[in-house]
């Protein structure tokens, strides 16, 4: 009923039961008005039914959110590894550091006859050297006096963002780094048999622990494979053989990871890390990748010099990735352990003199050799590879005042950060962590 003013009262729709005509508010006053607080309850009741009645998105005044439910499965499975996954995967940083970013100039130095050196005319003949920059000096050509030899430079290229055309162990490596990073991601594990300590480590059997997809189309490929594979599971360094094309049963020929550093590198040149280029090697034209974000591969190579030229026993905050990144002590020491199997580790050392890379080279043997068992640091320094260059460094060290920590008792302190990230003494993932460092250990027998 309408009140004596004229105004009426307006119906929310859906909320037949809070809204009630007005002759069944109760008892009210002869001018139409509710008794006492009547009134304001009512009108509190109408405004919460109004405000909770709708059932759609925020736009329309509703409390609803719209989401998707795996971004909170996501955020626990972070909770869960201790931190979200990296930006690059270590397969990713591995080929960085392999990467030729070192400007390589081509001078095509041509000799001029005695008759038109003067002059400078035309060439007769030409010989072609290759020098390197940023400051191209011809091989040919060292000083001045080279022009009043009738030899003058007359063309220059720049040829970078290429692997090594020498490099036979990055394959390899690379495909063992596949399943270091599914490990470090908890998606693949050993399986968990009393009677596993009996094999040796490399010949472990491996299993799938979570086949959701990843993010990165290689890892998911590589995981599709091996869930499909359950049924007849296999050992780490058979996966590694197989997933590189190293095998002579034809039947397992289609496990083989194909263009393993090209997919790499366009996955890299997608997140703005490396560029695409066209550029002639002489007699063919190749697609190379160039350094487009020189910041992100400095941060890769300072965490390696840092980790590796360190002589204390701490972990230097510098060798770790950004804060929050799951299982940053494990990635580092994994990087640096890759990279040195995969014979790239050298193009991070550009800057230090002969006896740090000689030291930095042994302290990632070092490294190597305590990881690649299990548990990790019980190889019992049994490593005797360097070992009289390395009582020559530490003398060197004790004469000129500055004895620091020996090898070994620094790497054990890394041992001991790296433990911290496992989920207990029997840690099934890094155990497979270990084995496939075994096996890199191993790389250059194997080849």
């Amino acid at each position: 009923m309408a009140s004596a003013g004229g105004l009426s009262r307006r119906r929310v729709p859906n909320a037949s039961v809070s809204a009630t005509p007005d002759d069944a508010d109760g008892p009210s006053t002869p001018n139409g008005h509710a008794t006492n607080g009547a009134s304001a309850s009512h009108a509190n009741s109408l405004h919460t039914s109004a405000s909770t009645s709708h059932a759609g998105s925020a736009f329309e005044g509703g409390n609803k959110i719209a989401f998707d439910p795996r971004d909170l499965e996501r955020e626990n499975e972070d909770a869960r590894l201790g931190g979200k996954p990296p930006r690059l995967t270590i397969m990713e940083e591995v080929l960085l550091l392999g990467l030729k970013d070192k400007q390589v100039s081509i001078c095509i130095c041509h000799r001029l006859d005695e008759n038109t050196a003067a002059s400078l005319a035309e060439p007769t003949r030409y010989t072609p050297c290759i020098a390197s920059a940023p400051y191209p000096q011809c091989s040919i050509v060292t000083n001045v006096l080279g022009a009043l030899d009738g030899i003058v430079p007359t063309e220059q290229s720049t040829l970078q963002g290429y692997l090594s055309f020498w490099n036979d162990n990055i394959s390899y490596a690379l495909r063992g780094c596949i399943l270091v990073e599914l490990a470090l991601r908890r998606r693949i594990a050993l399986v968990k048999d009393p009677n596993r300590r009996q094999l040796p480590l490399a010949e472990r059997i491996v299993e799938v622990l979570d086949d959701r997809q990843t993010g990165e189309t290689i890892l998911d490929e590589t995981l599709k494979m091996m869930k499909a594979q359950e049924t007849e599971r296999m050992a780490v360094n058979s996966w590694i053989d197989l997933l590189s094309g190293e095998t002579w049963n034809v039947m397992k020929i289609g496990f083989q990871l194909k263009q393993v550093r090209e997919r790499l590198a366009k996955g890299l040149v997608d997140k703005g890390v490396l560029r695409t280029e066209k550029r002639n090697f002489l007699l063919f034209d190749m697609a190379t990748h160039p350094v487009a974000d020189v910041r992100t591969k400095e941060a890769i190579v300072n965490r390696a010099v840092a980790l590796l030229t360190s002589t204390t026993a701490a972990l230097p905050p510098a060798a770790l990735g950004k804060e929050g990144t799951q299982c940053r002590a494990a990635r580092v020491v994994s990087l640096v352990c890759a990279a040195y199997a995969a014979s790239v580790l050298d193009n991070a050392f550009g800057r230090l003199t002969y006896e740090d890379r000689e030291a930095a080279f042994q302290r990632c043997d070092d490294i190597l050799a305590e990881f690649s068992c299990w548990p990790f640091g019980s190889s019992g320094g049994s490593v005797k590879n360097g070992a009289a260059a390395t009582r020559r460094r530490e003398a060197a060290k004790i004469g000129a005042g500055s004895a620091g920590v020996s090898g070994r008792e620094a790497v054990l302190g890394l041992v001991q950060e790296v433990k911290k990230e496992m989920s207990g003494e029997e840690d099934l993932c890094f155990e497979l962590i270990a084995g496939v460092l075994e096996v890199l250990s191993k790389l250059d027998s194997l080849l």
